[in-house]
């Protein structure tokens, strides 16, 4: 069973944006830089980078 997120995030709309182009919007709009989100998360920059340009594909199963 997925986990219940505790963000209040809009629903990801199939065929909107990708996961990485949500990513980088939701960064921006909250003022972040790359380097910033990669430091709060545990992760380095360009890891940050290859996901919000698509290059580093995210899924559910990595991240549990």
């Amino acid at each position: 069973m997925p986990c219940v997120s505790r963000l209040k995030l809009p629903p990801v709309k199939p065929g909107g944006e990708s996961m990485g182009e949500r990513v980088a919007r939701l960064r921006k709009e909250r003022g972040f830089t790359q380097a910033e989100l990669a430091e709060k998360v545990g992760i380095i920059q360009t890891i940050v980078s290859a996901i919000e340009t698509n290059v580093l594909k995210l899924s559910a199963e990595r991240w549990k």
